[in-house]
């Protein structure tokens, strides 16, 4: 939410008319203001991504015509799209309809740059259900990147490589306000009611072990249903990654 300040600055920086310009610069002066707002009371429903009105992005996007505007329209785009994402997660029962949108964003953009570059290798670090190779455990229905980037491989004669990187305990940052610091807090306990329920055998597998652990699962693919003995939720994460990587007590990062 907080990507409105790049995306004007860079739209600002375009080519434009006189007149989207003028309109361009109002918004950097509101993004500024609204920024201060929520750094003050933490809240990120104060930042100007949340706070314009849609129409008033639209009124942009009319001034947007000419060829040479294009950079600066999709990134408007892009920022719309953000808002549409963010104002349906924070509306009761829009999280499937937010996880779906922001799914499709993520294959959008690494699919303009996978056409300037097709061969190139990429690492690509993410939540764990966005690296998951099929439907993951997030929503039924859900595909994520991780799955977009295996079908984008195959069908290229290529691979990808998906592992899963958890902590079993430990400390987590976790987000505390619009200009905090994060909070260090204790990881939350994975259950087998919790969607990655899935990763409590290797969790036991590796709770004798002080050093990390590191699961080759992509032996276990053939016979996974098996396997599992029922369980869909170890089934699925058997056939979501090559590799399980368990640490058995977790630091919390530091903020960039």
């Amino acid at each position: 939410m907080g990507a409105s300040k790049y995306l004007l600055e860079q739209m600002a920086g375009q080519p434009l008319s006189p007149l989207a310009k003028s309109k361009i610069e109002a918004f950097r002066k509101l993004e500024s203001d609204d920024y201060n707002r929520a750094s003050a009371n933490g809240d990120p429903r104060d930042l100007f991504m949340m706070k314009i009105k849609e129409e008033e992005l639209f009124a942009l996007q009319k001034l947007l015509t000419a060829p040479k505007d294009m950079p600066a329209l999709a990134m408007l785009n892009s920022l719309i799209e953000s808002r549409s994402i963010y104002s349906k997660n924070m509306t009761p029962g829009q999280g499937y309809a937010s996880n779906t949108q922001r799914a499709k964003l993520m294959k959008q953009n690494v699919a303009s740059h996978l056409m300037l570059a097709p061969a190139q290798r990429m690492l690509l670090k993410a939540g764990a259900v966005h690296v998951f190779r099929g439907y993951n455990p997030l929503n039924a229905g859900s595909r994520e990147i991780g799955n977009y980037l295996a079908e984008y491989a195959e069908g290229r004669g290529q691979k990808s490589l998906h592992v899963l990187v958890l902590a079993s305990k430990g400390q987590q940052a976790q987000f505390a306000g619009i200009g905090r610091a994060s909070a260090s807090t204790e990881i939350e306990k994975i259950d087998i009611k919790s969607a990655m329920a899935g990763v409590l055998p290797f969790f036991a597998a590796a709770s004798e072990h002080k050093e990390w652990s590191l699961f080759d699962v992509r032996p276990l693919l053939g016979s996974a249903k098996s396997l599992a003995n029922g369980n869909s939720s170890v089934q699925s994460m058997i056939q979501g990654y090559d590799f399980v990587l368990v640490i058995p007590n977790g630091n919390a990062t530091s903020d960039l």
